[in-house]
């Protein structure tokens, strides 16, 4: 009898390298956290989401990010008080209209004017967002001085000049 300990060599190979289980853990662990971000985030409750978006997702970035720091926040606080009182589509809403754009688009027999109809109702809810945000940045800049505007307008240029400077950028 041969008193031995088994090599590595003697044993039985399980048929996955060691790379392609480690690949393999990594992707599964990546996946399961991209499952329960999504889960948490259709579970959420909507009380913490009330609170009005950042000044940066008002239409027109290029025209809050040209004013000074200070004139962001009261836009931002102006925009706040406007989303209050205003009609602006809830989350539910929009997240009931993703679901009816799912289910149209998973229907068959395909109509597409249904979703079409889905598609503009979702257009409408963004619609109607954005022309919140329009309306007060419209305000903001209806109360400034005629050199105020021009200080904008001069930084609002060279936000532009900039942009298009920039290479695989349009003018």
């Amino acid at each position: 009898m041969n008193d031995q300990l088994p090599t590595p060599q003697d044993s039985i190979k399980s048929g996955m390298s060691r790379r392609s289980k480690i690949l393999l853990t990594a992707s599964l662990s990546l996946n399961a956290l991209v499952i329960m971000a999504l889960l948490g985030a259709f579970f959420a409750p909507d009380d913490h989401r009330k609170r009005p978006p950042r000044v940066k997702d008002i239409s027109g970035n290029a025209l809050v990010g040209a004013l000074p720091q200070d004139q962001r926040k009261a836009l931002h606080d102006r925009l706040s008080e406007k989303l209050k009182e205003g009609d602006r589509p809830n989350l539910r809403d929009i997240r009931r209209l993703n679901v009816e754009l799912i289910s149209a688009m998973r229907a068959d027999p395909f109509d597409s004017a249904s979703v079409g109809e889905v598609m503009e109702s979702i257009d409408s809810a963004r619609n109607r967002q954005a022309a919140i945000g329009r309306e007060v940045f419209l305000e903001h800049i209806s109360e400034m001085s005629a050199a105020d505007r021009l200080v904008l307008a001069d930084a609002l240029e060279e936000k532009f000049k900039r942009k298009s400077r920039k290479p695989g950028k349009t003018p």
